[in-house]
């Protein structure tokens, strides 16, 4: 993923105040920089469109004196000798188009995200999204519930009822599970050995159509909401 970098459009051209060796990661500016990057990194080219031309990357500027990173991992440059008097000047670099043209074309590693841009691998706040829940149907008489189906509708259409079980060590905190009692038979949550179930009005959905959802309230402790009756 590429580091993000800072800019001016007002930035000062200044030169070497003393040579600098192939090696050296600190330089002396001839004179005060002007209008320099004030956050860091920002992007230097040192012997300013010659042969000899260096892309560095400034940590840090004090007074006259800037710090830098060299070397093949600023965008292939090679460090070398400069002598004093050479142009030192704030630039953009092709790395900064072509950064840019890959993150067009990026699905993962992008905006500052380890994984997918909108995924399960990172924790994100999503604003301004459309979110749809997903479906997954069940006509048997009984079922356990898994982890896929968080954030889900379980549809269930069973004629003579079906009990659906909360497992145990499979949900964490904030995790919902919707059951939707599609058919004509009620729909009935139990807790697998070790977990705790409570609801207010009960824990069977109260005619066809109902909806009730399990709710994780951390370490196999849940609640049972909705369309609910004993």
């Amino acid at each position: 993923m590429a580091v993000n970098r800072y800019y001016s459009s007002t930035a000062g051209d200044n030169s070497l105040g003393s040579p600098m060796t192939n090696s050296a990661t600190t330089f002396t500016l001839a004179s005060t920089p002007v209008n320099y990057p004030s956050t860091y990194p920002f992007t230097l080219a040192i012997d300013y469109g010659t042969s000899l031309e260096e892309i560095v990357d400034v940590t840090n500027v004090s007074g006259t004196t800037v710090t830098v990173t060299r070397g093949t991992g600023v965008d292939g440059s090679t460090a070398v000798a400069h002598a004093s008097g050479a142009v030192v000047k704030h630039v953009i670099t092709g790395r900064d188009m072509r950064e840019a043209q890959q993150h067009i074309s990026y699905t993962t590693g992008a905006h500052g995200v380890t994984g997918a841009v909108v995924g399960t691998t990172d924790t994100q706040t999503l604003t301004n999204k459309q979110y749809t829940l997903g479906v997954n149907t069940v006509t048997g008489a009984t079922y356990a519930l898994v982890a896929a189906d968080q954030d889900k509708i379980v549809s269930i259409n069973n004629a003579t009822g079906t009990t659906v079980t909360v497992p145990s060590g499979t949900f964490t905190a904030g995790n919902i599970v919707n059951l939707f009692q599609i058919g004509a038979g009620v729909v009935t949550v139990t807790g697998a050995t070790g977990v705790t179930i409570n609801s207010h009005n009960g824990l069977k959905t109260s005619a066809q159509y109902a909806v009730a959802s399990v709710a994780c309230l951390g370490s196999d402790a849940f609640v049972v909401f909705g369309d609910v009756t004993t």
